[in-house]
């Protein structure tokens, strides 16, 4: 643990403080200290420079030891580490299908499941109204308030009859069970 005053070439003083990391385990080699600079405003005086470097190089210290300071090396690896990190959860949340998209796969397993045509054709067409309005969202964006506030909608646009409203309700709860959503 070290700060030193330096005087750059354009005049201005900076303390440069260093943290110890200690030894390598296997090589015995020291390892690349904890560094920071401090730049000192111009209107500090000696003292107060002192001072107030004293004061950053204890909580630089501070920050060392709870382990919130990393190397030039950590940081890119960090860096390099959230930017995976980040990309397969762009991925992940590009493969997770719309609710068009699951419509079309739900459809296609109540077929083979050996449902009848007619059961198929009322569940696409209650489908396909609420494609409409949740169509381009990815299923798991869809909440109940969100199916609650659609059947109310659809109950308002073209006066369902409450047998009808229902029907909406079980086919939607059956799809949505479905996709385990």
């Amino acid at each position: 643990m070290s700060k030193t005053l330096r005087t750059r070439k354009d005049g201005s003083r900076v303390y440069e403080i260093r943290v110890s990391r200690g030894r390598d385990p296997n090589t015995g080699k020291q390892l690349t200290p904890y560094s920071m600079t401090w730049k000192i405003p111009e209107n500090y005086s000696d003292k107060k420079a002192e001072r107030e470097a004293g004061k950053i190089e204890g909580e630089f210290i501070a920050k060392c030891k709870a382990g919130e300071v990393l190397t030039k090396k950590e940081e890119k690896q960090r860096e390099q580490e959230q930017a995976k990190r980040r990309e397969i959860e762009r991925l992940e949340q590009a493969s997770k299908p719309t609710f068009e998209e699951y419509v079309e796969t739900h459809i296609k397993r109540l077929e083979s499941n050996g449902l009848a045509a007619g059961t198929i054709e009322s569940y696409l067409r209650t489908l396909n109204r609420a494609s409409a309005v949740l169509g381009k969202l990815k299923m798991e964006e869809i909440t109940r308030g969100m199916v609650r506030q659609y059947v109310v909608d659809m109950q308002a646009k073209y006066s369902f009859k409450y047998s009808t409203q229902t029907r909406h309700f079980a086919v939607l709860k059956c799809f949505f069970d479905a996709a385990d959503v």
